[in-house]
């Protein structure tokens, strides 16, 4: 399972101009009693993690998303390298109905 209750990592999104914009992100991932949040039976849990809410693509082209985790142990300066129990990450990009 997963030993974390939360999730930090680190979007970039670029544009076909060649423009980066990066965020930090952090989301929580289980409530302080360590009830997971999400959809799911058991251990296995699905979650829906929004970025980038009621944006507009202002240029045509291809772009690119780079999606890493920044997850560290406490105390510790290192990140760690796998994160236990994260079997499939997924991005979705859906059109706003605004």
């Amino acid at each position: 399972t997963y030993p974390y209750s939360n999730l930090f990592s680190i979007a970039e999104l670029e544009s076909p101009t060649g423009e980066t914009i990066k965020d930090s992100l952090q989301y929580r991932m289980a409530l302080p009693d360590g009830t997971w949040l999400g959809k799911g039976f058991g251990s296995m849990k699905e979650n829906k993690l929004w970025y980038k809410e009621n944006i507009i693509f202002p240029t045509s082209g291809v772009y690119h998303v780079r999606l890493s985790q920044a997850m560290r142990k406490n105390g510790s300066v290192n990140g760690v390298v796998n994160l236990k129990g994260v079997t499939d990450v997924g991005f979705e990009i859906e059109k706003s109905l605004e």
